[in-house]
């Protein structure tokens, strides 16, 4: 057991004596020294204080709008009516042989969702009118 030097106590520890002089631990356990304080003017700080909560208060009535069901459910009405008015302006173009400009890719997207649900909705009603008519065939 050895014996404790005068002096030595509680803030010698992982980071030496230095703690008292403004240096910290770094994430590799160097020691990095700290920037001197400076004097902040309270009127400066309630300012900033201000500042962030009137930002904060933005970002949450924004994130709040956008994840309402409501702004969900009317973002999915505009684009179901621009997907609509996408793909008809896609089979005119067709038939008159235009050359449509290149949309964005989030609407050709769209237009793709649409005509292929509007395909699968109407193969499940042709596939619901034989099934009918063959019931009604056998009796």
């Amino acid at each position: 057991m050895t014996a404790q030097t005068p002096g030595a106590g509680a803030q010698d520890g992982p980071e030496g004596s230095s703690a008292s002089h403004g240096t910290h631990g770094g994430p590799n356990g160097s020691s990095k020294t700290l920037p001197p304080r400076t004097p902040v003017d309270r009127k400066q700080l309630e300012a900033d204080v201000v500042r962030t909560r009137t930002e904060l208060a933005a970002t949450i009535d924004e994130l709040t709008t956008r994840l309402s069901p409501r702004y969900q459910a009317s973002h999915l009405v505009r684009s179901t009516k621009q997907a609509a008015e996408d793909a008809g302006s896609m089979v005119a173009g067709i038939f008159t042989r235009q050359k449509n400009p290149a949309p964005d890719e989030r609407r050709v997207r769209n237009v793709k969702i649409l005509v292929g649900a509007t395909l699968g909705l109407v193969a499940l009603g042709a596939a619901a009118v034989a099934a009918a008519a063959l019931r009604r065939a056998r009796g």
